[in-house]
């Protein structure tokens, strides 16, 4: 196996042995979410860890996430799950704030996510847009507030490891993937899904007629 390939898992500081890893992320979601099983020999203590820090290192890139949830699977295995930094973004109400005026996106964004000890990367310079009087509404999450900002200006935010966001173009790239005996991949599986996508779609208008009653309150007809 290849060194880049090696995972490290720390919770807490703590080095734990993983006996199985599955991390995945989307452009649904801000935040890249993992699972992890270590051997129940670590159950002591380990359910008031949630909530603490998570270090993981796998195809030579560090993430810092979040311990959301334990369980304990018979006979012996401790599954460990939780997200990356990034979903404080996610869960947390953003300070409420105005911006008077035009403002650009990436300067709103990296005052917004401050508070949460998260940087902010414009790496493709596409966050240098405008967005006039934006606003943050009560309870409305960071990730909430500068959504539609987001899609207005044809971007769209990721993570690339935990601890940041990311701004991202939304424009349509055709990525070229190439796996052979050289790459590092040990599984590969892919799947299409068109369950959910309907062949036809009809359009049904109903007309609608006045009728021959009048309304008391002001004496015009009502449909």
């Amino acid at each position: 196996m290849q060194q880049n390939n090696r995972l490290k898992f720390e919770l807490d500081g703590v080095p734990l042995p993983v006996t199985r890893f599955v991390f995945s992320q989307s452009l649904d979601h801000l935040s890249g979410c993992f699972e992890a099983a270590i051997p129940g020999d670590y159950a002591k203590d380990i359910f008031a860890k949630i909530g603490k820090s998570v270090r993981i290192k796998f195809g030579g890139v560090e993430r810092e996430s979040i311990l959301d949830a334990v369980s304990l699977r018979l006979p012996s295995e401790l599954v460990l799950s939780g997200r990356d930094k990034t979903s404080l973004l996610v869960d947390s109400s953003a300070e409420v704030l105005n911006f008077a005026g035009e403002q650009i996106f990436f300067s709103i964004l990296k005052k917004l996510c401050k508070p949460y000890g998260i940087s902010v990367l414009d790496p493709e310079n596409v966050a240098q847009f405008k967005v006039k009087n934006f606003s943050v509404n009560p309870g409305d999450s960071v990730f909430e507030s500068v959504s539609e900002a987001a899609q207005k200006g044809g971007v769209f935010l990721s993570s690339d490891d935990g601890s940041s966001v990311v701004v991202k173009s939304a424009k349509h790239k055709n990525p070229t993937y190439t796996i052979n005996d050289a790459s590092p991949v040990v599984e590969f599986s892919f799947s299409k899904n068109t369950s959910e996508i309907y062949g036809k779609y009809i359009g049904l208008v109903k007309n609608r007629e006045k009728k021959n009653e009048t309304n008391s309150h002001n004496g015009s007809a009502w449909p």
